[in-house]
């Protein structure tokens, strides 16, 4: 079967999109209890134009703990645009 390369390129293409479209996810965790402390963030942008921003941060002492996290996520072309932020504190004495 012969598929001619011009027609092909037609049907697929797009102008500074991404296929499938744009997103943007921020996940994280921060959990405390005396003594032990942790915070996790992940953050992901998939586009043709992207930022990525986490931290973290655990204290930990024999009577208390705390952890925080945040993260942003931002993609964008010029259709559109997706973000996705969060963040979360525990604290536990």
């Amino acid at each position: 079967m012969n598929i001619n390369d011009l027609q092909v390129c037609e049907v697929v293409e797009f102008d500074n999109q991404i296929v499938g479209g744009l997103t943007a996810d921020v996940k994280g965790e921060a959990i405390a209890a005396p003594g032990i402390a942790f915070a996790d963030v992940n953050a992901e942008a998939i586009g043709l134009n992207t930022i990525v921003k986490v931290g973290s941060s655990a204290d930990v002492a024999p009577y208390y703990s705390s952890a925080l996290y945040h993260g942003y996520g931002a993609a964008w072309d010029n259709k559109g645009y997706s973000v996705d932020y969060e963040s979360d504190y525990a604290y536990s004495s």
